[in-house]
C-alpha cells in the first residue's frame, strides 16, 4: 500500500497537494521526495514498512551497459559457455 502511495505521489506535482490536510502536507512532501530518489516503501508481512532503494550508482549502470562491448569480457563470456 505504501509503495502505491509513493508511486502515485511521484507522478503528482507538488502544486497538486492542495486537497491534502495541512497537518499531512509535510509527510506528503517527504514521501514525494523519497519517490523522486527512487526509494520505495513496501508493506512488511510483520506490519511494518520496508524501505527499498531502487536507484543504482551510475558507475554500476555504466559498467553493466558496457560489459558487452569489452573484447576481454566477450571472450571470457564465450569461453565459459
Amino acid at each position: 500500500m505504501a509503495n502505491v502511495v509513493a508511486d502515485a505521489l511521484s507522478r503528482l506535482s507538488m502544486r497538486s497537494i492542495a486537497h491534502v490536510d495541512d497537518d499531512k502536507k509535510e509527510l506528503v512532501r517527504d514521501i514525494h521526495g523519497l519517490a523522486r530518489l527512487s526509494v520505495q516503501l513496501v508493506d512488511s508481512t510483520k506490519g511494518g514498512i520496508v524501505v527499498h532503494n531502487g536507484s543504482k550508482p551510475s558507475f554500476v549502470k555504466d559498467v553493466k551497459a558496457k560489459q558487452g562491448l569489452d573484447p576481454i569480457m566477450v571472450d571470457l563470456k564465450r569461453s565459459s559457455v
